[in-house]
């Protein structure tokens, strides 16, 4: 329920890290990597350094990762809320059927590059940006899927050039949302746009 913080050597021997706490927790993995590392807390943990697992299950809580870097080589559960500024990397294959990805920003008031995952990118995808000045997220050219729905709390956000497929809700709160000129595509059932947007083209395919 406590911190994690690696100043020498840890040997994960494939024993599994539960991180319980209800409040915030730091994890410091220093030159280590863990085997499994699952978070069943209520909390936040907050990365203190880059992390590398083979196994990560974001099961209850939020996962910072405050401007560092996570990989995770095997299977990457996400059933809660992925917290991340931007400027980060993620080298993993993303949870798309579940959880939520949210990009709250710098401060810096500058461009920041949503993470591809591929084919299917997301679920729920959140810019959450309450900072000033307020950073832009875009993907540019590339085409951004969600399996779940996307929300604009706060903040800027470019949508792609080419194409942006939502499953899910579109829901826009405050904020800047740029159309990108390019194409939202709706593609799931019974389904809801809330909110002030402007779109470029809208498309219903199902």
């Amino acid at each position: 329920a406590g911190n994690w913080d690696n100043n020498g050597a840890f040997t994960p021997a494939g024993w599994t890290v539960d991180f319980t706490g209800s409040a915030t927790q730091t994890v410091d993995a220093g030159v280590s990597s863990f085997a499994t590392v699952t978070l069943s807390g209520s909390g936040t943990l907050q990365l203190a350094a880059a992390l590398t697992a083979t196994t990560f299950n974001n099961n209850a809580g939020i996962l910072s990762l405050a401007a560092n870097d996570i990989t995770v080589s095997g299977t990457f559960s996400n059933l809660s809320t992925v917290r991340l500024q931007g400027v980060e990397s993620a080298t993993l294959t993303n949870d798309t059927d579940s959880g939520i990805w949210e990009y709250v920003g710098t401060g810096a008031g500058l461009p920041r590059t949503i993470l591809d995952f591929g084919a299917n990118d997301y679920f729920d995808l959140v810019i959450n940006d309450a900072n000033t000045p307020k950073d832009t997220f875009t993907t540019g050219a590339i085409a951004l899927d969600l399996n779940g729905s996307f929300t604009l709390t706060d903040g800027n956000f470019t949508a792609p050039s080419t194409t942006m497929n939502v499953a899910g809700d579109i829901t826009y709160s405050a904020g800047t949302f740029a159309h990108g000129s390019g194409t939202v595509i709706l593609d799931g059932t019974n389904q809801n746009i809330s909110g002030s947007i402007t779109f470029y083209s809208l498309t219903k395919s199902v």
